[in-house]
């Protein structure tokens, strides 16, 4: 009997066990909007597919990187993958632009014009002043147009979820990861700082990506500092090209 009753106890504990594992089962198997949306923290798993279907939903799209909602900024091309394909800035004095910078993020391998082999992603920027376009071949890199939040959206970070927003007539939820400053700056936000990426809940696309700093006396940062933001308003029907006025070059040299 002593055994049976141990038998028993085993048996009902591997059926909560089994139950749990099923009812995690279900959460996962739920479609992506429906995972965002949960009041709870989301698992691992939960919070990668979710960053699937941003990335899918946010691919081939154009949007303005801006301080302040629809306010000037870059514009923005997605690729695959949670990158930038295309970067259009301009850059003048009291609204007239006397330079653009066009970026092409190209997805493949940076070479040198001697034919070795450089480490990265292979960029052409291209550069508009006064009537000539110039272009140079280089390596992306760590600086990028914020590319602190293009990482995250990439899930080369590990995220956890954040809270839940409304803003006018859409909901928000953030995807949260601690800020780290690229190797070799000196200054910026300092430890604690923690940024987040905010997705639409509806369409899963991003809209908005901020740093929340730390109350701190040591670096005279007092409490309720407001967030550094960025927000992504979307163009609908604009695709960026690059010039063709200029030949591109394939090699870095």
């Amino acid at each position: 009997m002593t055994w049976m009753r141990g038998r028993r106890v085993w048996v009902g504990a591997a059926w909560v066990l089994s139950a749990g594992l099923a009812s995690q089962g279900q959460v996962l198997n739920l479609p992506p909007r429906d995972v965002i949306i949960q009041s709870r923290a989301l698992i691992d798993a939960e919070v990668a597919a979710v960053l699937e279907a941003a990335r899918h939903a946010v691919e081939r799209r154009t949007f303005r990187l801006s301080y302040t909602p629809g306010g000037p900024g870059a514009d923005i091309q997605m690729g695959p993958g949670g990158r930038p394909r295309y970067i259009r800035m301009l850059s003048g004095q009291e609204g007239h632009a006397e330079t653009v910078t066009f970026l092409h993020y190209t997805a493949t391998a940076a070479r040198g014009c001697d034919g070795m082999p450089r480490t990265g992603e292979l960029v052409l920027e291209y550069e508009h002043k006064g009537s000539t376009w110039t272009a140079k071949a280089r390596m992306r890199s760590e600086f990028e147009l914020n590319n602190a939040a293009f990482e995250m959206l990439a899930g080369h970070q590990a995220l956890t979820s954040g809270p839940v927003e409304r803003l006018s007539d859409r909901t928000l939820r953030a995807l949260v990861a601690p800020f780290q400053r690229p190797e070799g700056v000196l200054g910026g936000p300092p430890p604690g700082t923690l940024m987040s990426l905010w997705l639409d809940t509806d369409s899963l696309l991003p809209v908005r990506w901020s740093l929340t700093l730390p109350a701190s006396a040591e670096h005279g940062i007092p409490a309720g500092v407001p967030d550094f933001e960025v927000w992504f308003t979307y163009l609908d029907g604009l695709e960026l090209q690059p010039p063709t006025d200029v030949p591109a070059p394939a090699c870095i040299s």
